[in-house]
């Protein structure tokens, strides 16, 4: 003889709802409420409801009043499989089923409106999903980094595709309807398959070139398909702006020519690339946040004097970076901008630069730097929101040069005081050149050789002219 034993249906929280665990790990949820609750606060605190999580495979609803299924609810049940929803369900809560990394199909109900953010992030085995014409609104990664996630069909109500909404699936191409009127930023990246994006005629707001995502007048360039295998890509004269994440892990692109009017590079938009060198037309305003990050194999980046602000980590780990030259209106410069570049062993920072981010260079290569800045009130001033430490981990910076007669007042700035750390007591004046007459030359043209000697404190410096001509 064998004995049984029941568990009885156990209640989930304050709810009118209750639930039971099979030998089969099939979790059943029944009662006549309408919402099922939230396990997962704003600070991604879990509330465990129905013991050890691994043991679920599927889940059954018989709730035919449930309209809602909270925040979290099936957070991180990495074994379960499959989910039979409520035909009355209206909403998917933020998180309800992130990182069910066994998860291979779901089908929904065509009175489902809502679906939100992230809700089945990480689902890396979910094939397909098909969106019923009932769903108006996706929230943000809400399919992001379904690794398997192949097919895709959005519902006929939707306008709109959330940012990151399927980054890192496995599509290989993918049709705008013409419904849809609003694209959130990166929402196709990093997807290693994606070839082509296309877009119906009619729709009035996008177009595609050659598989390449634009809004409708071609200003904006919204995403290059990383799976595209084309070496080289000039990007149209029409285009101001490069949007966030737009080439981003675009591997087999190693040339790209960029527009005379192009204004704006946003955040990654080409980060983790494999350009080998890229022109910055002068008229950039901004550079983003990680523009560049991870471009192994650029060696040098003059920034034009049209940009005043350089986002975070914009040339983080651009582990071949040797030469830098700064915009003479650079104002800003932020967070780690240039950190972990290990063969960028000096740099300039022009007098134009009023703030930088904490560890701008932070883990270079940095022997030598210099500040330009000779005004007293600008000096003074410097750095009013205290990024700190900029040239921290640089343990071959030796010396950094500022203007003659200015020491005491970069030693004296509280802001340079933050920003240099202890490096501030490696302060010392530029080099001086000392001109000593001219040379007049003639070999078929007329050749002017100046001549100047330089101070014993000369070391990896320059002479600058006043037209800004720059001799090392």
């Amino acid at each position: 003889r064998s004995i049984t034993y029941v568990k009885a249906a156990q209640k989930i929280l304050d709810s009118e709802l209750t639930y039971e665990i099979d030998e089969e790990g099939v979790l059943t949820i029944t009662g006549d409420d309408t919402a099922l609750p939230a396990f997962l606060d704003s600070e991604w605190n879990m509330t465990e409801w129905c013991g050890d999580r691994s043991k679920i495979k599927k889940v059954v609803f018989n709730t035919p009043n449930l309209t809602s299924i909270g925040r979290g609810a099936f957070y991180e049940f990495e074994n379960l499989e499959s989910i039979e929803l409520s035909s009355s369900l209206i909403m998917i809560g933020d998180a309800a089923f992130e990182r069910c990394t066994s998860l291979e199909k779901i089908e929904f109900p065509n009175t489902l409106t809502t679906i939100g953010e992230s809700a089945f992030y990480g689902c890396e085995k979910l094939e397909s999903i098909e969106l019923p014409d009932s769903l108006t609104t996706l929230d943000w990664g809400v399919f992001g980094f379904c690794h398997a996630l192949k097919s895709i069909k959005l519902s006929a109500a939707m306008t709109s595709i959330p940012e990151g909404a399927f980054m890192y699936a496995a599509i290989e191409s993918f049709t705008i309807p013409a419904g849809i009127t609003e694209i959130g930023g990166f929402a196709f990246g990093g997807c290693p398959n994606l070839k082509a994006i296309n877009v119906e005629a009619d729709n009035s707001n996008y177009c595609s070139v050659d598989g390449v995502l634009f809004n409708k007048d071609k200003t904006a360039l919204m995403q290059y398909p990383i799976g595209k295998e084309d070496a080289a890509y000039t990007v149209p004269d029409t285009v101001t702006s490069i949007l966030e994440g737009a080439f981003c892990y675009a591997e087999s692109l190693t040339d790209i020519t960029l527009p005379d009017f192009l204004t704006t590079i946003e955040d990654e938009a080409f980060g983790g690339t494999k350009i080998k060198s890229i022109t910055i037309p002068n008229t950039v305003t901004k550079i983003g946040n990680c523009s560049f990050e991870e471009w192994e194999d650029l060696t040098s980046v003059i920034i034009p004097d049209s940009v005043t602000e350089i986002g975070s980590y914009a040339f983080e780990y651009c582990s071949s970076l040797a030469d830098v030259t700064l915009s003479d209106s650079l104002k800003n410069i932020g967070e780690c901008a240039f950190a972990d570049c290990p063969l960028l062993t000096d740099i300039t920072i022009p007098a134009s630069v009023t703030n930088v981010g904490e560890g701008v260079f932070e883990c270079s290569g940095l022997k030598s730097a210099t500040f330009e800045c000779d005004d007293a009130d600008a000096i003074a001033n410097f750095n009013p929101d205290e990024g700190r430490y900029i040239f921290y981990g640089c343990t071959d910076l030796e010396t950094i040069y500022v203007p003659v007669g200015c020491v005491d007042a970069y030693k004296n700035s509280e802001g340079y005081q933050a920003a240099l750390g202890y490096y501030i007591d490696v302060i010392q004046e530029m080099p001086t050149a000392e001109a000593k007459g001219y040379s007049v030359s003639y070999n078929g043209d007329i050749t002017i050789n100046f001549h100047y000697l330089l101070s014993d404190s000369y070391k990896n410096g320059y002479v600058k002219f006043s037209d800004g001509t720059q001799v090392s």
